[in-house]
């Protein structure tokens, strides 16, 4: 990556953070999604589910 780099004017070098942290905070935002979905699908009583289907 750095020889294909190099053969641009203005560019930066790439740390191990910058695609980590925000892959973090993508997995972080996922997780919060799902658990949230998940306990208001349990909070529903199945004939509600079978219901609305």
């Amino acid at each position: 990556m750095n020889k294909w780099l190099d053969g641009i004017t203005y560019h930066i070098d790439l740390q191990w953070w910058m695609l980590t942290i925000p892959g973090g905070f993508a997995i972080l935002i996922d997780l919060m999604t799902v658990s949230s979905q998940s306990i208001k699908a349990s909070w529903k009583t199945s004939v509600d589910s079978l219901m609305d289907e």
